[in-house]
């Protein structure tokens, strides 16, 4: 991480590469839930995970907050990308196992 607290370049260009695949994997994990818990609990219909992308990224556009002060670095950033949609999705399967 550059000594100013703040992305490099670098860094800003390999968090923008992977932004496509979190957006993919946060689909895929909306989508999942969504058909197993909303569809079955309250007889809504099912959505594609592009449908989950557009879902999740509406939800995270009107729940976003103004960036903390304390400046996140490069680790932080793809632990929040990818590890918070992986922890949903293996305990909503882990929920799923517990209900079939």
């Amino acid at each position: 991480m550059a000594s100013n607290d703040k992305l490099s370049g670098g860094e800003a260009t390999f968090l923008l590469a992977l932004t496509p695949f979190a957006w993919m994997l946060s689909g895929f994990t909306t989508a999942y839930l969504w058909n197993n818990f909303m569809v079955t609990a309250l007889a809504l219909p099912a959505i594609t995970w592009v449908q989950g992308i557009g879902i999740d990224l509406c939800i995270s556009w009107l729940t976003s907050h103004a960036a903390s002060p304390k400046e996140r670095d490069v680790y932080e950033h793809i632990a929040r990308m990818f590890i918070i949609p992986l922890f949903f999705l293996a305990f909503g399967w882990i929920i799923l196992a517990f209900t079939t």
